[in-house]
């Protein structure tokens, strides 16, 4: 009991980043409002990357909706207004409107910034195109609160059409930079240990302490692999990242292989990779980063997508110095080895939606048994 009274008077502050999201926010917003948590401690912060739809006005709605809520309650028959009174209505509901698209990284960075501003104690960063159930933040900062370690909690996130299929019960990071949906399609049986690789940007929740020492996420990312970035600096420093296995969360979710998506994938893991493996790290993956350059060459070919590979090449080299200074600082303020972090790294590539032949039986099982063997050697 005393537990769940602490838990119930944490400040939480919601991150929703938007962009022409008139056809998903109806689920998402209806689904927040019968939360569990109380609201008059739930904060809603979005951000808009210059939607061309009907997504500002439904926000807008939103908002004055809450706003009215919020004041009927207020002048409710009791004249002093109480926890219970103020249930149905959230502590507030803020929009942003850029003029531009900023991308994921930087709109969560604005959005961060201004959650701070109110001292919450947890961040939680949430698609758009998501569903939540009712007492999904209650058990994200349940789980959070029963391990100081914990920094970061992910619910479990479902597939919203398949809702006894898995869309990612936590990601992981392959050796190599990639990272992919853990347990995709899987039952929820599958959730088993509560520790994960790095949690999925799509819904998260942050602890406000540690948002603030990293800095949010980097925008030089822009999009994909941001959550990795910010999941591997985390541990960096020596926190844990967890699952809440009774969070449960639902992702309208499809995947997509397009020429952007590549060329965003492809720069941003070569940024990652520079910025936080140690040298000699990167020199004992070398061999296999060399040969998957070679494959993904081949993929770009028969794509017709070679001008995206070598895109990703000339801004990595144009980013180069911002990444070597923020490299720097990184290894100065790490408190974790590699030893430690690659424990937490695979060595195949296992998503049901870019399975194929040549992965499964030729790259998986090199890769795999190249990194069973240099993990050894990894003291540092």
């Amino acid at each position: 009991m005393v537990l769940k009274r602490k838990i119930n008077r944490k400040k939480i502050a919601i991150i929703i980043i938007t962009h022409n999201a008139q056809d998903y926010l109806l689920d998402l917003f209806d689904s927040l409002s019968k939360q569990t948590y109380p609201k008059d401690l739930t904060e809603i912060i979005i951000i808009d990357n210059a939607s061309r739809d009907e997504t500002v006005e439904c926000i807008r709605k939103f908002k004055i909706q809450n706003e009215i809520k919020h004041c009927s309650e207020m002048k409710s028959k009791d004249p002093r207004p109480t926890i219970r009174n103020l249930e149905f209505s959230f502590l507030g509901v803020k929009l942003i409107e850029n003029k531009e698209n900023l991308g994921f990284a930087k709109g969560n960075n604005i959005g961060i910034k201004e959650a701070l501003k109110t001292y919450p104690d947890y961040l939680v960063f949430l698609n758009q195109d998501m569903v939540v159930e009712s007492d999904w933040l209650e058990r994200l900062v349940e789980e959070a609160e029963t391990d100081e370690r914990a920094a970061v909690v992910q619910p479990v996130i479902l597939l919203w059409n398949e809702k006894d299929k898995i869309q990612t019960s936590g990601n992981k990071i392959h050796y190599l930079g990639f990272g992919y949906s853990g347990d995709y399609r899987e039952s929820l049986i599958s959730c088993q240990l509560s520790v994960i690789s790095y949690a999925s940007g799509a819904a998260a929740l942050v602890k406000r302490e540690v948002l603030e020492k990293i800095e949010g996420f980097d925008e030089d990312l822009w999009a994909y692999h941001e959550d990795l970035d910010l999941g591997w600096r985390i541990r960096l420093l020596g926190y844990e990242i967890k699952r809440a296995r009774r969070s449960i969360v639902y992702h309208k979710y499809s995947f997509t292989k397009e020429k952007s998506k590549y060329y965003f994938m492809e720069r941003n893991r070569l940024i990652v990779l520079l910025k936080y493996y140690k040298i000699k790290t990167l020199i004992l993956i070398f061999p296999t980063f060399l040969f998957m350059e070679i494959s993904l060459w081949i993929f770009a070919l028969a794509k017709g997508w070679i001008r995206e590979k070598l895109r990703s090449y000339k801004d990595f080299l144009i980013k180069l110095k911002f990444t070597l200074v923020k490299r720097d600082r990184i290894q100065r303020l790490r408190k974790v080895r590699d030893k430690e972090i690659i424990k937490y790294f695979v060595g195949k590539i296992e998503f049901e939606d870019v399975d194929n032949f040549f992965l499964k039986y030729i790259v998986n099982p090199i890769f795999d048994f190249y990194w069973r063997v240099i993990k050894r050697v990894i003291v540092w």
